[in-house]
């Protein structure tokens, strides 16, 4: 399993998620974005209208779906790629590909990623750091 933290300075956790999504679909094909219901709302109306000239076939479900790209509030038992943006500490459980972690510039959101980072490194997993 690959493990990435997304730390945001200045560009906005929904245009982040936006552009993370486009790069992995369509070479991944089962692809979770998983958080706080307001904040999926804002994404699902974002992913409708980003990146510009591209489309991103995704759905609100909560329950199993066909679309490629899902938005759930509960963490999936499995997918390829999960966008993981709960602010919780613990590392989400089960069967992934890859996760990528969403942290926004707040305390309150980072706070909890740390707890994340370190317990996937407890893991055996070394994960990797980006700042955007």
């Amino acid at each position: 399993m690959q493990v990435d933290f997304y730390l945001l300075d200045k560009r906005s956790i929904t245009d982040v998620v936006c552009l993370l999504v486009a790069r992995a679909w369509p070479t991944h094909r089962n692809i979770v974005i998983t958080g706080p219901p307001e904040l999926l709302d804002t994404l699902d109306a974002s992913l409708w209208e980003k990146p510009d000239g591209r489309f991103l076939p995704h759905e609100r479900a909560e329950e199993s779906s066909p679309a490629p790209i899902q938005l759930k509030a509960d963490l999936p038992e499995t997918c390829e790629v999960l966008i993981h943006l709960h602010r919780t500490s613990r590392p989400p459980e089960g069967t992934f590909d890859r996760v990528l972690e969403v942290v926004d510039s707040d305390e309150a959101d980072r706070a909890p990623a740390r707890d994340r980072f370190r317990a996937w490194k407890a893991a055996g997993i070394e994960p990797s750091h980006h700042r955007l």
